[in-house]
């Protein structure tokens, strides 16, 4: 009897623990074929209107720390990460055919440019009778467990926070395999991490002022959240000390380890919930669970607005009649203004809301 297998297409879901595709694919398969594929059309190239890379070097650099010790965690369980270069869409029907795998599970991504690549993905693997299994990987909540469809989500925070945080359960993170049953036998080069120059993405400089040194991958998140929770204590006055931003222990630093699917929400929000049993509650253990939902109102928003987020007039259809478009560079500013302390808590709060990716 053949075995069933399946290939798990990571993503923005670098990690092992609290992987809903990975969970799906050990369930549905008895043998699994890990991949990761870089897309040379988000490594390469520049954005509209700025002409800033898509992707610099400290983003780029932290990426492929991440897929290296996503890459490692799978050895040490059995399996390992295939890598490849080129669009998903080509990719992964190869894979499928020559490692007779009848699927493909990855978590689903809701904008533009990604949903492009789902839907032609999709396309390429029905051509020869394969299947995609989507699954969730990025929300604190559940969708399916919101009081409301997503179409009605509240466009205000405080509402949807009040419709949800009593009402709504946070599910347990789902645990970390201690195997992975790897698809065995059919040749498959797994490949050799590439490098940044193999994108032409230049060295990052590293900035003597950094508050923390900044490395991608699963085991340096968990070793992060449990720093800042039980080593260093320092979520005891998180509320107090987030807008000050630079200290290492001063706001979370969690948001690039999340952004990439390093760190789950989820297992945040249990570590919390573990720390308040151990050491008690307050306020600022509370916010760390209050910016998480934040978090899930700017993706909610999205689901449920698509493009219209990025756009000027946003998804009311109304701009606001202060914005002025630059004809020319902007004067020089005198950055020494930003010393101050009241100018700094102002930027801070500017951008307060953007810390968790």
């Amino acid at each position: 009897m053949s075995k069933r297998a399946g290939i798990v297409w990571f993503r923005r879901d670098l990690r092992l623990h609290d992987n809903e595709a990975l969970t799906d694919a050990m369930k549905h398969g008895d043998e699994v074929l890990p991949v990761y594929i870089f897309d040379p059309r988000e490594w390469q190239g520049t954005l509209p209107l700025t002409g800033l890379p898509k992707l610099g070097p400290h983003r780029a650099r932290f990426i492929l720390e991440a897929v290296a010790d996503l890459r490692e965690n799978l050895r040490a369980r059995g399996g390992d990460l295939v890598l490849r270069i080129g669009q998903p869409e080509d990719v992964l029907p190869e894979l499928a055919k020559a490692s007779q795998c009848s699927w493909v599970f990855c978590n689903r991504e809701r904008t533009s440019e990604e949903l492009k690549v789902q839907n032609a993905v999709e396309q390429n693997l029905w051509a020869i009778g394969r299947e995609v299994y989507y699954s969730r990987g990025k929300l604190l909540y559940y969708t399916s467990d919101l009081p409301f469809p997503i179409t009605q989500t509240p466009d205000v925070f405080t509402q949807f926070r009040k419709e949800t945080e009593r009402l709504t359960p946070v599910r347990e993170p789902m645990p970390t395999p201690a195997r992975i049953p790897m698809v065995e036998g059919a040749g498959i080069d797994p490949g050799e991490l590439p490098t940044l120059a193999d994108f032409g993405v230049p060295e990052p400089v590293k900035d003597p002022r950094s508050a923390i040194d900044w490395h991608g991958g699963e085991t340096t998140g968990l070793d992060r959240l449990a720093y800042y929770l039980f080593d260093s204590h320092a979520i005891a006055t998180y509320k107090e000390t987030r807008n000050q931003l630079i200290g290492s222990h001063y706001s979370t630093k969690f948001s690039a380890w999340l952004s990439q699917g390093c760190l789950s929400p989820k297992r945040i929000y249990a570590e919390v919930k573990a720390y308040e049993t151990k050491n008690g509650a307050n306020d600022s253990t509370y916010w760390v669970v209050f910016e998480l939902l934040w978090r899930d109102f700017f993706r909610l928003m999205g689901k449920k607005h698509g493009d219209k987020i990025f756009q000027k007039r946003g998804f009311k259809d109304t701009a606001d009649p202060e914005w002025t478009q630059d004809r020319a560079p902007p004067p020089a500013v005198d950055r020494r203004a930003d010393r101050h302390p009241l100018r700094r808590r102002q930027h801070a709060r500017n951008r307060r809301h953007w810390l968790y990716e």
